[in-house]
């Protein structure tokens, strides 16, 4: 909130730069509507972290786009409107954030970047992916990518994180995310 800037970079501690990114995320911002960018990320082992996220309507969740896919493939490296993106490396103007306002803090380390995104759409700035934007994320140094190394790290941690999705699950109206992601 104190933050002065007309774009603000959000990165986790586990985040590993392997080329410059302000320039494309400078050109990236150039596309009129754009309020939020989100960046293509690789687990250590070249295979896709994030590509974007999705809608699934079956199960009512977001999932990551390609997830697992090599980083060398194609298909992750076209750049696109999404729903949304993740927080782990974030970038959104600063009138987006005076919009919009700042993370919801109900959340604790999972959904609050969704959410975020959501509420952009809702107030007309745009989410988009652009996979020249490119690190690699050590998802598990920090609190793990799974259930196991997450209870490892600590229980409260992963039952903190388990209240906030199940709260966001509840108060997300399926039908407007729908709506929203049919738009895009």
């Amino acid at each position: 909130e104190a933050s002065k800037g007309d774009v603000y970079v959000l990165c986790n501690n586990d985040i590993i730069f392997t080329q410059p990114i302000l320039d494309a995320y400078a050109k990236t911002f150039l596309i009129p509507d754009v309020g939020i960018i989100g960046a293509l990320l690789s687990y250590p082992n070249k295979k896709t972290q994030h590509a974007g996220l999705a809608y699934d309507k079956t199960h009512k969740s977001f999932i990551h786009i390609n997830k697992h896919v090599l980083v060398s493939s194609p298909i992750v490296h076209k750049a696109k409107y999404v729903i949304a993106v993740t927080g782990a490396l974030f970038a959104v103007k600063q009138e987006a954030v005076e919009t919009v306002g700042v993370f919801n803090e109900d959340y604790f380390v999972a959904c609050e970047d969704t959410d975020y995104c959501l509420r952009a759409w809702e107030k007309g700035f745009s989410v988009y992916y652009e996979p020249k934007i490119f690190a690699i994320h050590l998802e598990d140094a920090t609190r793990g990518n799974d259930p196991q190394t997450k209870r490892k790290k600590g229980s409260k941690w992963i039952d903190l994180e388990r209240e906030g999705i199940k709260r966001f699950q509840k108060t997300t109206d399926s039908s407007k995310v729908l709506k929203l992601e049919s738009m895009i």
